[in-house]
């Protein structure tokens, strides 16, 4: 075995020549918006092995509470802790609706 294969082992070389440079903006900035949500947080939340999964929207949450899979189960799920969540699921979307309604500007 010689100093080369001992410094530069195999299985850690990554060749970079296919990355883009879109690909690597688009990586430090993932790469910037972790560490600022780490200050935030005050906690690590960056997953070290891909990118940063932005936090899913306003309207992907309605989107998928409003499906009628959830809506079915639990209407037909027999049990009081169904009738809680959908006690909290009402409440949860009440509550976007009021902000969104808050955040609307009026046209003139």
């Amino acid at each position: 075995m010689d100093i080369n294969s001992l410094l530069n082992p195999a299985g850690e070389s990554h060749i970079m020549t296919e990355a883009t440079d879109t690909d690597i903006y688009q990586a430090v900035m993932d790469a910037i918006e972790a560490r600022e949500n780490m200050e935030k947080n005050g906690g690590d939340d960056v997953d070290e092995d891909g990118p940063v999964k932005p936090c899913p929207t306003r309207s992907d949450f309605l989107r998928a509470t409003s499906t009628s899979t959830i809506g079915d189960y639990l209407t037909h799920w027999n049990d009081p802790l169904a009738r809680q969540f959908e006690t909290i699921l009402g409440a949860v979307l009440r509550q976007l609706h009021i902000d969104e309604a808050k955040n609307m500007k009026t046209q003139y």
